[in-house]
């Protein structure tokens, strides 16, 4: 809730909106002014309050994402197109960690970090999100044969980080394919 006196005109009798997600000074809401109901961003500034059942917390907003593709162009190279982001600020981009030989923390694992900040429209149209969360990496690996790779969402306030999938990359003479 929003009270009055909000600027742009949209005050007076003030604000009633529904919460997706908290982007730091701005809150994502699903409202219906003005016209039909859409989602869209509100500034906290003149915000009055928020109301949620008793038995509910607050949900913390893990990195969510896909992996389109893992590959290898060619011996020793994997490269990985995919999308991630964090609704706690679903409009700034999120670091991505790529561990090959497997997941975080197990033995002889290569780490990649790399950040989700390519233009993905089709996310932000379908998710309803501003920003750039696409990611194109690729990198050189000293790992050969059936090859694991696992991609990891880092998380920004509440939550944790996110196991976002893995794909096994097959080396061959020329190109590598996924399965």
């Amino acid at each position: 809730m929003w009270g009055s006196g909000l600027p742009n005109g949209t005050g007076g009798a003030g604000h009633v909106a529904i919460v997706l997600a908290d982007q730091g000074g701005s809150l994502q809401i699903l409202t219906q002014n003005p016209g039909a109901t859409h989602i869209g961003s509100m500034s906290k500034a003149y915000l009055t309050g928020l109301l949620r059942p008793k038995n509910l917390t607050p949900p913390s907003n893990n990195p969510i994402g896909s992996i389109d593709e893992v590959a290898s162009p060619r011996a020793g190279v994997v490269r990985i197109r995919g999308w991630a982001l964090d609704c706690d600020d679903a409009g700034d981009s999120i670091q991505v960690h790529a561990y090959v030989g497997g997941q975080a923390g197990a033995p002889n694992t290569e780490g990649h970090l790399f950040v989700a900040n390519g233009a993905r429209p089709d996310v932000n149209s379908t998710i309803g999100v501003p920003g750039n969360q696409g990611f194109d990496a690729t990198f050189a690996v000293s790992k050969s044969g059936n090859v694991p790779v696992c991609l990891c969402g880092i998380n920004v306030g509440g939550g944790s980080n996110v196991l976002l999938g893995c794909r096994t990359v097959i080396h061959t003479h020329a190109a590598a394919k996924t399965r």
